[in-house]
C-alpha cells in the first residue's frame, strides 16, 4: 500500500510525459484529476443481466477483465438517479463521442454506473442493452456519489447530472467533467490523448 502512495505521483508524472500533457497548459478541457483515482476505488458493481437486481459484487480488476480485447480507454459516467432526461442525454452523446474517434473508437469502451434500483433506473435500464449492447453497465454505492461530488466540489445543478471521467486502460482516473459536460470537450481530450499514448 505505501509503495502504491509512494508511486502513484511518478505513475502520472510519466503518463503525462508520455502522452504530452502537461496539468497546467490549458490542453485539457476536463478538470485533471489531481489526487490519484482509480476505478476500483467507485467500488461498483456489475450487472451480469438486464435484469436490476441481479448483482455480483465486482472489483475494478473484474470490470476491467470483463472487456475480452483486452485493456482499453475508457469513459466512465456516473448516473444521477434517477436517470432522467439530462442522464439519457449524456449516456447518447458516450455514443457519439465513441462514434466520432473512427477508427480509433476499437481503443474506447463505455462504462455507466447506476445508483441503487428505483422505478426509473428500472425503466431506463431494461433499455440499456437494446439501444447501447456495447455499452457496460454497472451500479455504485450509495455513498459513492455524494462523496465524488464533495470531493470535486459540485454545485447542486452539476450533481443533478452525474458525473463523467476518462480513465486509461490502467483505471486510472484522469480527467473529470460535470454531467452537463459538451461531447466536443470531452472528444477533444479524448482524441488528444489517444494521439499521443502507445498504450491501449
Amino acid at each position: 500500500v505505501l509503495f502504491m502512495l509512494f508511486a502513484a505521483p511518478f505513475v502520472l508524472a510519466q503518463l503525462f510525459f508520455s502522452t504530452g500533457w502537461r496539468p497546467g497548459s490549458k490542453v485539457n478541457n476536463g478538470t485533471l484529476v489531481s489526487r490519484p483515482l482509480r476505478l476500483e476505488n467507485l467500488a461498483l458493481e456489475a450487472l451480469v443481466s438486464a435484469d436490476a437486481e441481479t448483482l455480483a459484487p465486482a472489483s475494478a480488476s473484474q470490470i476491467t477483465l470483463a472487456s475480452n480485447t483486452g485493456p482499453k480507454w475508457k469513459i466512465v459516467y456516473l448516473a444521477p438517479s434517477p436517470c432522467l432526461a439530462n442522464c439519457e442525454k449524456a449516456i447518447h452523446a458516450m455514443r457519439q463521442i465513441r462514434l466520432v474517434l473512427g477508427k480509433e473508437a476499437k481503443r474506447v469502451e463505455r462504462l455507466v454506473a447506476l445508483g441503487r434500483p428505483d422505478a426509473a433506473n428500472q425503466t431506463i435500464l431494461a433499455s440499456f442493452h437494446s439501444r447501447y449492447p456495447s455499452m457496460r453497465v454497472s451500479r455504485y454505492p450509495n455513498h459513492t456519489f455524494p462523496q465524488l461530488t464533495a470531493k470535486f466540489e459540485l454545485s447542486d445543478n452539476q450533481k443533478q447530472n452525474g458525473l463523467l471521467f476518462l480513465a486509461d486502460p490502467n483505471d486510472n482516473l484522469i480527467l473529470y467533467y460535470p454531467g452537463n459536460f459538451t461531447h466536443k470537450d470531452v472528444y477533444g481530450d479524448l482524441k488528444h490523448l489517444l494521439k499521443y499514448s502507445h498504450i491501449g
